[in-house]
């Protein structure tokens, strides 16, 4: 298995900082951990991608290019690096797979209108509007903080929301089940995951924490949910800065993520 850090914070419009520098630190940070919480030690290579000087949009051809090799050959994991990463990860995903479905854990729905090039603002957008996905196809969880244009997107789209809100009063094992459900028409899944997903007392280093987020153990059931399953063929971790606990919690979702996709 590879695990492929996307050193890039050109799609955050330069309200944060510290984004590019979190892979490594992550990946550092697995010294900590031993075993996943199956009993298993994730057999994984690490490599990388680092943002051009020539901007987002070479950056992102880069991306491409890279996910696109390692598609021909292992699952996909990745860690940015702001959410904007995921556009060119998904294309190449959908370029390679059939039938796709995306998984899309955030606080933020990633709709606003198009800017050009995508941005962590209107990445889902920007996914949708290109065709890489059928809408229908999309499950976002864990919204809490999103604009009426949003809205009117998502409610127009028809992609599935399980809101903060509902995933509160359903429960987390409900919530995977219907998303299990869900994803049955899909034959190959990407899942997203945005670290300010997680409620900011777990997870404080991101650009736009939300308050009333998933416990780091809720964030833990569903990435392990996700690893087991074999149609999920590729994970992403995105929107962590520097910060030590946020940066010690990115490390051990993704080791737990890797040890179940072993």
């Amino acid at each position: 298995m590879i695990l492929l850090k996307v050193k890039c914070d050109q799609g955050n419009l330069k309200k944060k900082e510290g984004l590019k520098d979190a892979p490594d630190l992550i990946v550092k940070d697995f010294k900590n951990y031993f075993l996943g919480e199956n009993g298993k030690t994730p057999v994984f290579s690490v490599e990388e991608v680092k943002q051009s000087s020539q901007g987002i949009a070479k950056t992102h051809e880069l991306i491409f290019n890279k996910a696109n090799q390692i598609l021909k050959k292992s699952f996909l994991t990745s860690i940015g690096g702001d959410h904007s990463i995921t556009h060119p990860l998904f294309k190449a995903f959908s370029k390679r797979f059939n039938k796709v479905g995306l998984v899309y854990l955030d606080a933020h729905a990633d709709c606003e209108n198009d800017t050009g090039l995508p941005t962590y603002e209107d990445v889902l957008r920007r996914i949708i509007s290109e065709g890489l996905v059928k809408p229908w196809n999309v499950i976002l969880i864990g919204l809490r903080n999103w604009t009426e244009q949003e809205k009117r997107f998502i409610e127009q789209s028809k992609i599935k929301v399980f809101s903060m809100k509902d995933v509160a009063n359903e429960g987390v094992d409900e919530t995977i089940e219907a998303v299990r459900y869900l994803l049955s028409r899909c034959e190959n899944v990407y899942a997203s995951f945005d670290i300010d997903v997680v409620d900011p007392a777990f997870a404080p280093g991101t650009g736009w924490p939300e308050p009333c987020g998933l416990t780091s153990r809720e964030a833990l059931q569903f990435v392990q949910a996700l690893a087991v399953l074999k149609k999920v063929k590729a994970f992403d971790l995105v929107e962590a800065n520097t910060d030590p606990t946020t940066i010690h919690l990115c490390s051990k979702i993704l080791f737990e993520y890797l040890s179940h996709k072993q």
